[in-house]
């Protein structure tokens, strides 16, 4: 698991956050998790974030998600605390990976707004499934 705090909690489109992890079992399955820290007066429901995924032969794959932080009536999904709420987003479950060695991911903040105020820190984690 890593962490990346974001400066000032205002995620700008400059500012993408990568986590690298070595994969040395193919056989194994694998838990992929991201949980996003923001401010309990985050001004939306959602936000958009764009996933870049290199493997260790150099195949990209890019892809495009929302991650919904709160309910139609604003409700939060994930754990507050203060002014602080953390959310635990399932990327992928169960999943194999084809290729051994370093792997990256790139976050990037994928929204009608330059700067995204509220979000303070996303942390990355990649679990072993026991089997």
């Amino acid at each position: 698991e890593e962490k990346e705090e974001i400066f000032e909690a205002t995620w700008r489109y400059e500012q993408p956050i990568t986590y690298e992890f070595n994969i040395d079992d193919t056989e194994a399955k694998y838990n992929l998790y991201l949980d996003v820290i923001h401010s309990d007066q985050f001004a939306s429901q959602n936000f958009y974030t764009m996933i870049h995924t290199t493997y260790p032969s150099g195949r990209k794959v890019d892809s495009q998600i929302s991650i919904e932080l709160a309910d139609k009536l604003g409700q939060w999904y994930g754990k507050c605390s203060g002014e602080e709420c953390q959310l635990r987003v399932v990327l992928q479950q169960q999943t194999f990976f084809k290729e051994k060695g370093i792997h990256k991911i790139v976050f990037e903040q994928y929204t009608r707004q330059e700067a995204l105020t509220g979000i303070k820190a996303l942390a990355f984690s990649v679990e072993t499934v026991e089997q």
